[in-house]
């Protein structure tokens, strides 16, 4: 039975590649990179940005930072609101909140601007806890990072003298491989969902324990585990 269920944001509550894909293309052209393929540039949906930089397109320290740098620029400013919530996911949260399991954001996404797209689409309300990197202390924060503060504020709501452990009762909803390696790394289960940014195999491969392509159908989905 699922008690706790934290969420990916980017690719998983909100459809928010056109304005990281455009973003990282300026970034990219901030190192000298032209990049014309935009749908090469939706790996960026997801992972942390240094590491997108490094791993897709091999830059080195400098050149990561100069890229994160024009990233932000466009995206805090323009980019983060070229982004709209996937069908159905709102009527999930509702469902989820009726049934009161209590929800969080572990997002890649720096803090500051979940919480602006959060409140921004109305959504901030359902999230009993909300977390991202914190960029300005640690550019590389990892998602296993940003999922561990999740489950201990979860922890520390859990009502009553007694605590028990809250991983067995937990699942990580994402798009990505990155979510679901994370999970497993933490300890908890994950739905991969296919209506994001990742593949079907690339879900499968990682190894979530469900696969859901459909925004509306989570609410089943986490019925079941």
């Amino acid at each position: 039975m699922v008690k706790y269920i934290l969420f990916d944001l980017d690719g998983t509550l909100t459809d928010s590649g056109p304005g990281i894909c455009k973003a990282a293309q300026i970034g990219l052209a901030a190192v000298g990179i032209k990049e014309d393929n935009m749908r090469s540039l939706r790996d960026f949906v997801g992972p942390p940005l240094a590491y997108s930089f490094k791993t897709f397109y091999g830059l080195e320290k400098a050149d990561v930072d100069t890229a994160i740098e024009e990233f932000r620029k466009y995206y805090n400013e323009t980019g983060i609101y070229e982004n709209i919530p996937y069908p159905g996911i709102v009527t999930a949260l509702e469902a989820f909140k009726k049934k009161k399991i209590l929800m969080g954001i572990a997002s890649s996404k720096p803090e500051d601007l979940v919480y602006r797209v959060l409140e921004h689409f109305d959504m901030k309300k359902y999230f009993d806890v909300i977390r991202g990197s914190v960029p300005l202390s640690d550019p590389e924060t990892t998602k296993e990072q940003v999922m561990t503060w999740a489950l201990e504020e979860l922890y520390a709501l859990q009502k009553g003298t007694k605590k028990y452990d809250i991983k067995p009762y937990t699942a990580m909803v994402g798009d990505r491989n990155y979510d679901i390696d994370a999970a497993k790394s933490v300890g908890v289960r994950s739905i991969g969902v296919t209506y994001g940014y990742g593949s079907e195999d690339e879900l499968k491969n990682a190894g979530a324990d469900k696969i859901c392509s459909s925004a509306a159908d989570l609410p089943k989905f986490i019925a079941q585990m």
